[in-house]
């Protein structure tokens, strides 16, 4: 469990270091805790290979989604 946690810290320092993000704003981004930009959906453009277009469309769609959670439980 430890190699497992040490590893995935691992990837994620160089993840976010190639993505030229600190680690906290990167867990941010994958937790949903930030929104992605159309800076940030550049970088995982170029890193990561899938389009900006993309990472846009999946983060309306997960915003979305969050706000209909919410608007339920009110």
């Amino acid at each position: 469990m430890i190699y497992i946690r040490f590893n995935l810290r691992t990837r994620l320092e160089s993840l976010a270091k190639r993505l030229g993000f600190s680690t906290k704003h990167l867990n941010w981004l994958i937790k949903g805790n930030a929104r992605l930009t159309e800076d940030a959906t550049s970088r995982l453009e170029r890193v990561l290979g899938s389009t900006a277009r993309f990472w846009l469309n999946r983060e309306a769609i997960y915003r979305e989604r969050l706000a209909k959670r919410e608007a339920r439980q009110r």
